[in-house]
């Protein structure tokens, strides 16, 4: 009888620790969603889905991170971790010359160059102001899949491997 209610106190002990670990993931996605829809917080969140909840979730990161898994042949079974990352890096540079004049008057161009993962800005300002600002884009995609490999050369038997 004791041994009974021992082992049910450590499966009751294992089924809580469980469902507190479901509730703080549960929390922390929900925050992030929030943080997300609030679009105010610059953090950086984490989501921590199942393959299932990943599947069903239609967002644009969830979608690229999918054809990026497709593209390599992973199988859901073999992922540990789908990880999306993105930069932005902006440098503005202004170049003013004094006392001459570089440009014929009444000159002010402004033209944008973009491309997927740069834009660059011109600005040319009438006498002596030029003003360059490059911007790039850096997107990662980070997937942590398990592959086993031997060491040596299998067996030819399948029993001896």
């Amino acid at each position: 009888m004791l041994i009974a209610l021992l082992l049910a106190i450590f499966f009751m002990f294992k089924t809580i620790n469980t469902l507190q670990d479901k509730i703080s993931i549960t929390t922390s996605n929900n925050k992030a969603y929030i943080a997300e829809i609030a679009g105010k917080d610059q953090k950086a969140r984490v989501l921590q889905l199942t393959i299932d909840q990943f599947k069903y979730t239609n967002d644009s990161i969830s979608l690229k991170l999918d054809s990026v898994k497709k593209v390599l042949k992973i199988k859901d079974k073999n992922i540990k971790s789908l990880q999306y990352y993105k930069e932005n890096f902006d440098k503005r540079d202004t170049l003013k010359i004094k006392g001459d004049t570089i440009f014929k008057k009444g000159v002010n161009l402004d033209t944008t160059i973009i491309q997927p993962f740069y834009k660059l800005e011109i600005k040319l300002k009438y006498p002596d102001t030029l003003i360059v600002n490059p911007s790039f884009i850096n997107e990662k995609y980070i997937i942590i899949n398990k592959k086993r490999e031997t060491i040596n050369p299998p067996k030819s038997c399948f029993l001896l491997r």
